[in-house]
Order: structure tokens, then C-alpha cells, then sequence
């Protein structure tokens, strides 16, 4: 359901992406010592080296959208979806 929800959620951006960021995630007792930065900006890294102007990324309600938003990215598509298990 997943897999629906994302690709359904990527045609409403009405754009075309050259790269996908899947899975981004560090955990919370690391936080603040920098290391979601370095591998955030190593990523950039790739993209510019690799002449990729344009990527998404889907996430969850538990990411930390201010540390989207300091790399000026934002939010361009939400579906709300309750996981039973």
C-alpha cells in the first residue's frame, strides 16, 4: 500500500524528478551531533557531481521536517495513512 500511496503522491508534483531519496534517517540518539548533515550534504554532493538537478523524497509523520526545511526543501504532496499491524 506503501509503494501505491508514494507513487500517487509523486503525480500530483506534476514534475518529472532525476533522483529518489528513499530512506533517510538517523537515529534519535545521535541527533545534534551533526551527522544527519554530513551524509544530507554528501548526498548533495553525488547529485551535483552526477549533474542531477532535481530529487524527491518521501517520508513520514516521525522525520524531522525543520531539518528539511533548513536545507530549504519543502513539502509538496501529504497523504495521512494508518499502518495496522
Amino acid at each position: 500500500m506503501i509503494k501505491i500511496i508514494n507513487k500517487n503522491l509523486l503525480k500530483t508534483t506534476n514534475k518529472n524528478y532525476q533522483a529518489e531519496l528513499s530512506f533517510f534517517a538517523v537515529n534519535k540518539n545521535y541527533h545534534g551531533f551533526g551527522i544527519g548533515k554530513f551524509l544530507f550534504e554528501k548526498f548533495n554532493d553525488y547529485l551535483k557531481e552526477n549533474n542531477i538537478l532535481n530529487f524527491y523524497l518521501y517520508t513520514d509523520t516521525y522525520c524531522n521536517y525543520k531539518f528539511y526545511e533548513h536545507f530549504n526543501m519543502n513539502k509538496k504532496a501529504e497523504k495521512r495513512y494508518q499502518l495496522t499491524l
